[in-house]
């Protein structure tokens, strides 16, 4: 099953976007929901498989039911932590804008994310994005931002080195997104995802719960 979304054009420059970069930020929307939280930290997994040490910063608090989630004690609040975040966004090289489409949805943190110097990368499933970067991976026919991300790492084949830490929080944001897959979720290939996801040995029944 061909489940790519990336031109090649789209993967060389992601490909050389994260290899030449060094301090990478990963962002979400405020009041971050599952999909939020999960791609965040599902795609920051990633990176470190990449030899990288991404820093994910988010704008507010986030639910204490997400708490449980591998790395969640790594993520930083831009209310708790504003001087330590606005000096990382300055100094940044790649920051990832993931789940939202508009600059204004990460509140307070808009102006230094707009003001940074680094490249920007968004990957979203919302219509109509318009924040400014320099790649943008935009699929609204897609259940969600986690499965964006996992095509994404498929596609560049690097799926087969991820553990547990990525599959959950992908897996709990595809299904946080579709409400336990009852809508949003009738195509063949986020099922094929799912039995991608389950060879991670993931608890699917926990991550529910």
């Amino acid at each position: 099953m061909n489940i790519d979304i990336l031109s090649d054009n789209q993967l060389a420059l992601l490909s050389q976007l994260i290899s030449n970069s060094q301090t990478i930020l990963v962002t979400c929307h405020r009041s971050p929901d599952g999909d939020a939280i999960g791609s965040c930290l599902g795609w920051a997994e990633f990176l470190r498989s990449m030899g990288k040490e991404p820093t994910v910063i988010v704008p507010d608090q986030f639910p204490d039911f997400l708490q449980w989630l591998p790395n969640t004690e790594k993520i930083v609040r831009y209310d708790k932590h504003r001087e330590k975040c606005d000096m990382l966004f300055k100094i940044a090289d790649l920051v990832f804008c993931l789940d939202f489409n508009t600059a204004s949805r990460v509140d307070e943190m808009e102006q230094p994310l707009l003001s940074a110097s680094g490249k920007r990368v968004l990957i979203d499933h919302h219509l109509s994005p318009d924040v400014p970067t320099d790649l943008t991976i935009s699929h609204p026919e897609m259940s969600s931002t986690c499965e964006l991300v996992f095509r994404i790492v498929w596609q560049m084949g690097k799926f087969e080195q991820q553990s547990k830490h990525f599959a959950i929080p992908v897996y709990c944001g595809m299904m946080t997104d579709t409400g336990g897959f009852t809508f949003n979720s009738t195509r063949p290939e986020i099922f094929f995802i799912i039995s991608q996801l389950l060879t991670k040995r993931i608890d699917k029944d926990k991550i529910y719960r």
